[in-house]
């Protein structure tokens, strides 16, 4: 499945998240820090190096190809390393294609409507 990565992730508003630097935060953001994310319940080798080697292959990217295995691996990393529903929540919708974030970046981006 083809991830587009650069999707900014937006508030309740329709307006883009910024972090702490100011800096707008995209799907690729998000999934590239939780994969890197320290996991206190992670102890393999093997999954951590997965988790590595995932990370730079999409990092920098617009957009990836990825498998549904790394859809759940991503999905895991981005739960345990981010508290807020609104980035887990948009994360999972992008992750599995559902439009309803669709509509929201639309809002962002003036080309919606607000709803």
């Amino acid at each position: 499945m083809i991830i587009k990565l650069n999707t900014v992730l937006v508030d309740e508003k329709g307006f883009a998240l910024k972090d702490r630097d100011k800096k707008t935060v995209t799907l690729g953001v998000a999934c590239t820090s939780a994969l890197l994310a320290p996991d206190p319940e992670e102890r393999s080798l093997d999954s951590k190096v997965k988790k590595y080697h995932l990370h730079l292959r999409i990092f920098g990217k617009e957009e990836v190809e990825i498998t549904s295995d790394e859809i759940v691996l991503i999905k895991k990393c981005i739960n345990a390393a981010y508290s807020q529903p609104l980035i887990v929540g948009q994360a999972d919708d992008l992750l599995e294609n559902r439009d309803k974030k669709e509509k929201l970046a639309l809002n962002y981006l003036g080309k919606g409507d607000k709803q």
